[in-house]
């Protein structure tokens, strides 16, 4: 997905061999002053994964703000999959506790059972940076 307001962003979501892409979508999830972007597929991975022979996958790169777009999105390309069959993964811009707020946001459905890792994963130079933001849930 590829954002244009204000510095951009793009995210893009890159699957191994033998998966299928169904549907796609993307955009921007805040507004210019806090431009992040998010990219979601609708995919058939080659073997069932917990019961689902069909995937919502999201990419994001969540505002620092609230996310006040992009959840039409997601439920256009991945429909009631967001009630059970979903996985997103990237920079949350939150701790672990948190992500269930965005996910609501964004996707809607269950929240996440599983949001890993719950540790320091970026930013360099650490002297000057510190996050705990990159999850998959």
């Amino acid at each position: 997905g590829v954002c244009t307001d204000a510095y951009g962003d793009t995210v893009a979501l890159v699957l191994a061999s033998g998966w299928a892409v169904l549907s796609q979508g993307g955009g921007c999830l805040s507004t210019s002053s806090d431009s992040r972007a998010f990219a979601v597929a609708k995919v058939r991975p080659p073997t069932t994964v917990q019961g689902c022979s069909e995937l919502c996958v999201v990419g994001l790169h969540a505002p620092h703000t609230a996310i006040v777009q992009g959840k039409d999105t997601v439920d256009a390309v991945c429909g009631d999959l967001v009630n059970s069959c979903t996985i997103a993964l990237g920079d949350w811009n939150r701790a672990v506790s948190e992500v269930p707020s965005v996910w609501a946001a964004l996707i809607g459905g269950a929240a996440p059972s599983i949001v890993d890792p719950d540790e320091r994963t970026c930013c360099w130079p650490e002297s000057k940076y510190s996050g705990w933001f990159d999850h998959l849930a």
